[in-house]
């Protein structure tokens, strides 16, 4: 499950420049500028073949949304189970928030959870075809 990830820390973005200060480098403080397309520093720039199913929750509010939105539809090019969910009008970190929305995605998170093994079952099905 992944929640609100920062995919690029170049903040070419456009959600992430609506916000008043630039999106932090997750993990690389004053990162190289050629490091800021490297996949092992940055999932978006990434090798995504092979990849464990993936949802992506997320709030239409967040400035982080379209980090989500690129990599679900990289993940899902790559032939990656990915599933995406936009909640509309809820923030950034809505998911461990008060009613409504935190709880509801906090549910459906861990249905998705539960459902794994299918999942699994499923792409193990379709890739035998």
């Amino acid at each position: 499950m992944l929640g609100a990830p920062t995919d690029d820390d170049a903040g070419q973005r456009p959600a992430a420049a609506a916000v008043d200060r630039p999106v932090r480098r997750d993990g690389v403080p004053r990162a190289r500028p050629e490091k800021l397309r490297d996949g092992g520093v940055f999932p978006l720039y990434a090798d995504l073949h092979g990849m464990p199913p993936a949802l992506f929750t997320i709030g239409e509010l967040d400035p982080l949304l379209d980090d989500s939105l690129f990599m679900a539809a990289r993940r899902r090019a790559a032939g990656a189970v990915s599933e995406l969910a936009v909640w509309p009008e809820s923030p950034h970190g809505f998911v461990g928030m008060t009613p409504p929305a935190g709880p509801l995605a906090q549910r459906r998170i861990n249905a998705w959870v539960k459902a794994l093994p299918a999942i699994r079952d499923y792409r193990a099905a379709v890739s035998v075809r």
